[in-house]
């Protein structure tokens, strides 16, 4: 969703805002992952498994946005951002 944005708001290339949504993404998680650390609340075994998950999805989408024309990448992020932000909204006033 955050590609989402950055892809509507700016005319950077989509590679430049593929880097700036792993930045703030980076932080984000960086500073949820201290608090949580800190407060003894993580199961490690879990979390490691997502890690995994996560590593090989970025790699995998790091390679595709390079190997996809830029105009259907941008067209899919924004379509899918628009496709979750309508289904939260109805989960949380319909459901």
């Amino acid at each position: 969703m955050l590609l989402a944005l950055l892809t509507l708001t700016g005319k950077e290339p989509l590679r430049a805002l593929n880097a700036l949504k792993n930045l703030y993404a980076t932080v984000a998680a960086l500073a949820g992952v201290v608090i949580f650390a800190l407060s003894g609340t993580i199961n490690w075994p879990s979390t490691l498994v997502m890690l995994v998950g996560a590593l090989a999805g970025g790699f995998a989408g790091g390679k595709l946005v390079g190997v996809l024309p830029a105009a259907a990448v941008r067209a899919a992020i924004v379509a899918l951002g628009t496709a979750m932000t309508a289904a939260y909204a109805w989960r949380y006033w319909f459901a």
